[in-house]
């Protein structure tokens, strides 16, 4: 195994794994007030401290999100985001993956659920210590920002850089695909390591956990053999 540290020179045959990399790309966060479709954006107030500061959704704002409503009208009172770098870095990873696949590994949904009305708040989360909340504006530059991925927004920016969408599931049925219960079972004879692997399979395949709440997307390029994590578990159906 070859660890690098930037693009190899030339593009490779291979697999390109992503965990949790199109979550932490920046986004742009939108409101729908009385009818109109804002920005929001970021400023000061009378004390100098960091505050939301809102101003008229540009052309290509609008256009991205009429994208997310399929074109119906968003609600009147919403919130939500558009990640601004996610097409552009789908269309660069043909640059360094020539042939092979593209296994991308976050949190979201298909873009119904992810944008659904009941969803009116927003999926902005921040992590500062192991703790999560929702306000960005507190601890700049010292805690992590993510916000859920739109994985038919995914399949969509990938056929467009000349992928083809292999599968989709959630990360519990890709791991229960790929085995990882005889993984489980062969460590039963060491009691601690099956009690170590078996807390975390919890923490991976438990809905409550990050069972549900993460999908993997198969991208694949000049690939045209099957896929062990998605078989009849395989729900591009949905995106």
């Amino acid at each position: 195994m070859h660890w690098l540290h930037d693009a190899p020179a030339t593009p490779v045959h291979g697999v390109v794994i992503a965990n949790e990399v199109l979550d932490s790309l920046p986004v742009r966060v939108f409101e729908r007030q009385g009818g109109r479709t804002l920005e929001r954006g970021v400023g000061l107030d009378a004390q100098a401290q960091l505050q939301w500061v809102h101003w008229p959704a540009d052309p290509t704002l609008m256009a991205a999100v009429e994208r997310c409503f399929d074109s119906a009208p968003p609600p009147a009172a919403y919130v939500s985001e558009i990640n601004a770098r996610q097409s552009v870095w789908l269309a660069d990873l043909p640059r360094f993956l020539r042939k092979g696949v593209a296994l991308l590994v976050d949190y979201g949904d298909p873009r119904h659920e992810r944008y659904h009305a009941s969803r009116d708040a927003g999926s902005l989360r921040c992590y500062w210590r192991h703790r999560v909340h929702d306000n960005p504006l507190l601890y700049p530059g010292l805690q992590d920002i993510t916000a859920s991925v739109d994985f038919t927004a995914v399949g969509e920016d990938a056929l467009a850089a000349g992928f083809e969408v292999l599968g989709f599931a959630s990360q519990a049925n890709f791991l229960l695909a790929c085995g990882i219960e005889d993984l489980l079972q062969a460590q039963l004879a060491d009691a601690a390591a099956h009690a170590r692997l078996a807390l975390e399979a919890r923490i991976l395949l438990l809905p409550s956990e990050m069972g549900t709440r993460c999908k993997v997307i198969a991208l694949g390029r000049d690939y045209a053999h099957p896929l062990r994590g998605f078989g009849p578990r395989n729900e591009k159906h949905r995106l």
